[in-house]
């Protein structure tokens, strides 16, 4: 690769199958761009579902030099479908996947939970890095003061909002995955007894980005809240399948980065639950 013909890194928010909204967005981000190929594009997941065109998506990406993606939780259900998800396969937002070659299930199987792009990737000189100049891709988010080795791909691919924990003096001690069901609300991996909510205006569930102090995160899968904007995070999520708008970010270094942005059609017809 002659990356002296090529610059900076597009990072694309959720796709949902839109593929004339994801080409008109590389055209628009080519034109901020001086007209220079990136050196990387990368999608933050959720390739397929819901929009009209997921498979040409899919192989879109899978078949553009330096596009890569990474997994979200409608590429995990649509793979688990082409993998004899027969349940999954009765549903109408998965049909779409016969069209898939063996070479997009293998494509599909391969997607990481997470991308990094060095700190010292724009870099030039003696200039030295630390880890949280890191950036990091993933598709939903991430739990705060762990270790990415350590989080679970649940997390990495559904959460969106966190959990603050107190001990039984009211001291805050750590955050963990919420999630709202149907029947009630579900708290995962809670393992510490001294632990305890405080009351129920004071423990509210927060998103995930306002609390998170790491390198800095670039993440989808939050079409609800559009747009999110935080010191060490950005949700790029911004509803492209809903009518909304499907929109990226160009990052010319560790703390230069532009939004873009296209305007979407609405998919009724296909969308399904999130």
């Amino acid at each position: 690769m002659n990356n002296q013909k090529k610059k900076n890194i597009l990072v694309v928010g959720d796709v949902h199958g839109c593929y004339n909204e994801l080409l008109e967005l590389h055209n628009k981000a080519l034109n901020e761009n001086d007209q220079i190929p990136f050196q990387y594009v990368i999608l933050v997941g959720d390739l397929c579902n819901k929009g009209p065109e997921s498979a040409k998506v899919i192989r879109h990406v899978r078949l553009s030099s330096n596009w890569f993606s990474v997994r979200g939780n409608h590429d995990d259900g649509a793979l688990l479908a082409t993998l004899g998800g027969r349940s999954r396969l009765q549903k109408n937002k998965y049909q779409w996947v016969e069209a898939l070659s063996d070479d997009d299930v293998q494509f599909m199987a391969d997607l990481p939970y997470t991308i990094k792009i060095p700190g010292d990737f724009f870099g030039v000189g003696e200039i030295k890095f630390e880890q949280n100049d890191d950036t990091i891709i993933v598709h939903a988010g991430l739990i705060p003061n762990r270790e990415i080795e350590t989080q679970e791909i649940k997390t990495m691919i559904t959460i969106r909002d966190l959990l603050p924990r107190y001990d039984e003096d009211d001291k805050f001690t750590h955050y963990e995955y919420y999630e709202k069901r149907k029947g009630g609300i579900i708290e995962n991996g809670c393992n510490d007894t001294k632990a305890i909510c405080k009351d129920n205006k004071e423990n509210d569930p927060v998103p995930w980005g306002t609390a998170w102090n790491g390198p800095f995160v670039i993440f989808g899968h939050d079409a609800k809240r559009k747009l999110q904007m935080y010191d060490n995070a950005i949700g790029l999520d911004t509803g492209a399948v809903y009518g909304g708008m499907l929109t990226g970010l160009i990052l010319s270094s560790n703390t230069e980065r532009k939004l873009v942005s296209v305007k979407s059609k609405e998919y009724s017809a296909i969308i399904g639950k999130k």
